[in-house]
């Protein structure tokens, strides 16, 4: 029994920033890019008869890459050396992927072995006959995108004081659960 987790994580974030008078700010891209990889293998007794008990054994192979890409700029223009007016947008493009099997199999019944044989990828596993065998196979892909908008008026009341007042949207995309069973139900 055992798991085994690996990840590969890479971000990069370029900005060109301005400066034109009262008008300042900046533009940008961000990359991203996730490749995480769970390889499992699980045991669980089901009872106390035979020699062995009857067990049943959970082999999981997940893949769950991100790729997320945006660009955003965010311009603010001094009204008065006080007053200010910011405005802000970041468009993002995601695509989310779940590609996993996941396999839960009977190995031994009262003591008695079962089948040899594989299974998908090859990996070798003690088969039953086949209303026994509980394969989830799954190969997903969502992609998503957004255009978030920012705005903010600031005001320098007095050298300690800035009141200000902002209106911004956010997003999210969801994801995968790794350990999902059955497609429906499988994203969030």
């Amino acid at each position: 029994c055992g798991s085994q987790d690996r990840e590969y994580q890479v971000s990069q974030e370029f900005n060109v920033l301005n400066h034109f008078g009262p008008l300042s700010g900046l533009i940008g891209v961000f990359i991203y890019d996730d490749q995480s990889k769970q390889v499992a293998h699980v045991y669980k007794p089901q009872g106390i008869t035979g020699n062995p008990p009857t067990g049943v054994h959970v082999f999981q192979s997940t893949l769950q890459p991100t790729l997320s890409n945006a660009v955003f700029f965010q311009e603010t223009y001094q009204i008065t050396p006080t007053l200010g007016v910011t405005v802000a947008a970041r468009y993002t493009e995601e695509r989310k992927t779940l590609n996993t099997v996941n396999i839960s199999y009977t190995d031994y019944t009262n003591g008695t072995p079962n089948t040899i044989g594989q299974i998908a990828y090859g990996a070798p596993i003690n088969l039953v006959s086949a209303p026994n065998l509980n394969p989830y196979i799954a190969d997903l892909t969502t992609p998503s995108h957004a255009l978030t908008p920012k705005v903010v008026v600031n005001w320098q009341a007095t050298p300690e004081a800035l009141l200000y007042a902002s209106a911004s949207e956010g997003t999210t995309s969801g994801g995968y659960s790794g350990t999902a069973r059955f497609t429906q139900g499988a994203n969030f």
